[in-house]
């Protein structure tokens, strides 16, 4: 989640409060309430004067700015742009890998550029950073003004409505 060495102090002692120690390698997954509360300490720390609903949709979008920065992710990303949005969310459930224990993901299409997606197995503190998350994934691939919503929240599942504006043809480029 954080680059070894690169919390400063404050940071730091706020992450090891809340059980996650940044100067350790994230080789294997973190316990869904650990992830939840670094993404909450995380949050404070880059929008301290933010709402939590700020914070946690902020944090969202910038975990999959992050994937989309790093190479892997740029081939991911790439690779969905070429699908479009409403593929992209329907390939959700299969490609979606959280590293954290005990989460899924479910899709459920509703209309034209409108689908239903839930997360289970989470805090009802994360639905605002599924939402960030969700609306930057569909940016990346070319629905910048996507819309999530959340529909309900109740024992460890999120409901979100997804949405976007219909796009249009997108205008050939030569690469010349």
């Amino acid at each position: 989640m954080i680059p070894p060495g690169r919390a400063g102090p404050a940071l730091r002692e706020a992450l090891l409060e809340v059980g996650y120690d940044p100067d350790l390698a994230d080789s294997e997954a973190v316990a869904r309430e650990v992830y939840c509360a670094v993404v909450d300490v995380l949050g404070h720390h880059v929008l301290p004067m933010g709402s939590h609903r700020e914070r946690q949709r902020l944090m969202g979008r910038r975990l999959v700015q992050g994937f989309a920065g790093q190479p892997a992710g740029r081939v991911v990303y790439g690779g969905l742009r070429n699908l479009g949005p409403d593929r992209a969310v329907s390939r959700l459930p299969g490609s979606l890998r959280f590293g954290v224990t005990g989460m899924s993901i479910q899709v459920e299409p509703l209309g034209l550029r409108k689908w239903r997606v839930r997360l289970s197995g989470s805090s009802s503190a994360m639905g605002e950073f599924f939402c960030g998350s969700l609306v930057e994934m569909l940016a990346q691939v070319g629905a910048p003004d996507a819309r999530a919503t959340i529909e309900s929240q109740s024992g460890g599942s999120t409901s979100v409505l997804l949405s976007w504006e219909d796009l249009g043809p997108k205008p050939f480029v030569d690469a010349e």
